[in-house]
C-alpha cells in the first residue's frame, strides 16, 4: 500500500511539474530580448508568423509597408526563433550598413545547399561573394572587382561588348515593328548575352539560343523566392529538412537547385575548355585569370585553394548571372512599361538623345553627362519601381545599439528600400512618375539623390554597380533613340506599377508583370 501511495504521489508531482515546466518554457520562448524594437507579439516556436504573414501567398513588400506604418522606422519580429529587424528610415539604414557588427549576411540554407561546395556548410555560410562574409568575402570580392575592372569595367572595351548586345536587340525589335509583342524575354536574354561576352569573351549570335532562354526563366523563378524571410525555412529544426520531398518546394530548395543546374549546364563546358587550353602567358578573359589564381594559391585556408577554388569560381559566375542581370534587365523591362505609360516623357528623352548624339549617332558613355533628362528618367524608373524593394539583408555578428534599441546577435537586418523610395515626408507626390524631381528648374542639369538605393549602401554595396549603371544607360538610350513604345490599344491597357498591382510578383525583387506594347520606328 505504501508503494502505491508513493506512485500516486509521484504521478501527482509529475502532473504538477510538467505543466509548470511547459508554462515556464512557453513564457521564456515567447519573451523578446530586453530593449528590443517594437513589433508584433512573439509566440512559442512559430514566433510572430501569424501576425506578419496572415495570408498565403506571402507578399513581403506589403508586409513590410504595413508594419512600418504601424510600428515606425525600426521594428522587430521573430520568424520562428530567428530575430528580424526591419529598418525603414534612410539615416538609420546608412548607419546600420556601416557598422562592423553588421558586416555579414544571414544564412540562407536552401540556396546555400544548392550551390557548388555549399552542401557541407551547415552553418549557413555561403560560398562566393554575395552572401559570404569574413575572409572569403574579402578575397573573393577584391579579386573579382579588380579583374573585371581590368577586363571591362570602366573601359571602352566593355562599352563595345555591351553595344554588340544592344545592336542585336535593336535588330530583333526592327523585325517586329507595328504589332503587339512582349519585351520581357528578349530584353533579359540580351543583357545576359552582354554579360557573358564580358566575362568569357564569347557572345551568343542568336538571341533565341535555348540555353540562354532556359537561364532567363531559371533566374526569373529564383528571384520570386522569399529568401532569408521564408517562414517555412525559419521553422525547420535542421537545415537538411529543406531537401525533403514536400518541404523542398516550400523552402525554395527545388527552385534553387533548378536554377543552379541550368546555369552550370552553360558555365561548366566553358570552364572545362578554358582548363584544357589554358596558357599562363596569354590571359584571354576573366576565367583565365581566375584559373591562374587558383593554380598559384598555396594557402589551404584560402577560398581559391584547390577544389574549393573551383567551387568558388562556379559560385562567382552564378552570382554574376543573378546580380549582374537582374538589376539591368528587370529594370529595363519596367522602364519600357513606364515610358509607354508616359509618352510625353518618352518623347523628351528621345529629343534630347537626338540633339546630343545626332540622328544616326550612337549614345556613348563618354557623353552620358550631357543628357540630364535621360539620366533623370533612368533614376526615376529605379525609384518608382523599386526593383529591390528590400536591400539584401545583413546579419548581426553581436549585440549592438540602433536608435536607442538593442539589436541581438544573429538578427537579420532588413533595409526597407521601398519605403525610402516612397516616403511622403521626403518625396513630393511619391506615387507619381516624375523625372523632373532629379532635374534643376530649367532641366539643364541632372541632380542625383543618394536616397535612391538601387545598389545598396555601406560596406557591402553591390560590387556590380559600375557595370549595371553603364549597361542600363546603353540599353535604355539605344532603345529610346531608335523606337517609340506604345500601348497596344485602349482595349488592352498596360499594367500598373503600384504596390497593389496583384500581377507584380514580389520575392527577392519586384518582377514586372508580362505586358505587350507596339514598337514604332522613330523617323
Amino acid at each position: 500500500m505504501a508503494l502505491g501511495t508513493e506512485n500516486v504521489a509521484s504521478w501527482n508531482m509529475l502532473h504538477i511539474l510538467v505543466p509548470l515546466l511547459v508554462t515556464i518554457w512557453m513564457f521564456w520562448s515567447s519573451r523578446k530580448p530586453q530593449n528590443y524594437p517594437p513589433g508584433p507579439p512573439r509566440l512559442p516556436v512559430i514566433g510572430s508568423l501569424p501576425y506578419i504573414f496572415p495570408t498565403w501567398p506571402i507578399d513581403v513588400l506589403k508586409m513590410n509597408q504595413f508594419l512600418a506604418g504601424k510600428f515606425g522606422k525600426i521594428m522587430g519580429f521573430y520568424l520562428g526563433g530567428k530575430s528580424v529587424v526591419v529598418v525603414s528610415d534612410y539615416e538609420l539604414i546608412k548607419e546600420v550598413m556601416k557598422k562592423d557588427e553588421t558586416n555579414c549576411r544571414p544564412s540562407s540554407i536552401p540556396w546555400n545547399l544548392a550551390r557548388p561546395g555549399g552542401g557541407q556548410r551547415w552553418d549557413g555560410r555561403a560560398p562566393g561573394i554575395l552572401l559570404s562574409h569574413g575572409p572569403e568575402w574579402v578575397e573573393q570580392r577584391r579579386f573579382t572587382l579588380k579583374q573585371l575592372r581590368e577586363f571591362g569595367f570602366g573601359k571602352s572595351s566593355m562599352e563595345d561588348m555591351v553595344n554588340e548586345a544592344v545592336d542585336k536587340l535593336l535588330e530583333s525589335y526592327s523585325q517586329t515593328l507595328n504589332q503587339p509583342m512582349e519585351v520581357n524575354l528578349t530584353v533579359n536574354v540580351s543583357v545576359i548575352s552582354a554579360l557573358w561576352r564580358i566575362v568569357v569573351g564569347e557572345s551568343f549570335e542568336d538571341l533565341d539560343h535555348p540555353k540562354l532562354r532556359k537561364i532567363v526563366i531559371a533566374i526569373d523563378e529564383s528571384l520570386k523566392m522569399n529568401g532569408p524571410l521564408n517562414p517555412v525555412t525559419a521553422l525547420l529544426p535542421h537545415p537538411a529538412m529543406s531537401k525533403w520531398p514536400i518541404l523542398k518546394h516550400l523552402t525554395g530548395f527545388s527552385m534553387s537547385t533548378n536554377f543552379v543546374g541550368n546555369v552550370l549546364d552553360l558555365v561548366n563546358p566553358y570552364i572545362e575548355e578554358h582548363v584544357k587550353t589554358f596558357d599562363s602567358n596569354h590571359m584571354r578573359d576573366f576565367l583565365d585569370v581566375y584559373l591562374a589564381h587558383i593554380g598559384s594559391t598555396q594557402d589551404p585556408s584560402s577560398s581559391f585553394y584547390g577544389s574549393r577554388g573551383m567551387d568558388s569560381l562556379q559560385n562567382v559566375l552564378l552570382e554574376l548571372f543573378v546580380a549582374g542581370t537582374d538589376t539591368t534587365s528587370s529594370s529595363l523591362v519596367w522602364a519600357i512599361l513606364l515610358m509607354a505609360h508616359h509618352p510625353q516623357i518618352q518623347d523628351e528623352v528621345y529629343e534630347e538623345l537626338v540633339h546630343v548624339f545626332g540622328q544616326e549617332g550612337r549614345p556613348t558613355l563618354e557623353r552620358k553627362d550631357q543628357v540630364p533628362i535621360t539620366n533623370a528618367a533612368i533614376l526615376e524608373c529605379f525609384r518608382k519601381t523599386s526593383l529591390g524593394h528590400i536591400l539584401i539583408p545583413h546579419g548581426s555578428l553581436q549585440d549592438f545599439d540602433l536608435a536607442g534599441y538593442t539589436i541581438p546577435k544573429h538578427s537579420r537586418i532588413v533595409p526597407n528600400a521601398y519605403h525610402i523610395h516612397h516616403d511622403p515626408t521626403y518625396w513630393r507626390d511619391p506615387e507619381s512618375f516624375d523625372p523632373s524631381r532629379f532635374l534643376n528648374s530649367d532641366k539643364s542639369q541632372f541632380v542625383s539623390d543618394e536616397r535612391v538605393m538601387v545598389f545598396g549602401t555601406g560596406k557591402r554595396y553591390c560590387p556590380g554597380q559600375s557595370l549595371a549603371e553603364k549597361q542600363f544607360f546603353l540599353f535604355f538610350a539605344g532603345l529610346m533613340k531608335r523606337f517609340r513604345f506604345e500601348p497596344v490599344s485602349a482595349e488592352t491597357p498596360l499594367p500598373s506599377f503600384g504596390m497593389n498591382n496583384g500581377a507584380v510578383t514580389v520575392g527577392l525583387s519586384r518582377n514586372c508583370p508580362d505586358y505587350q506594347v507596339v514598337i514604332r520606328q522613330r523617323q
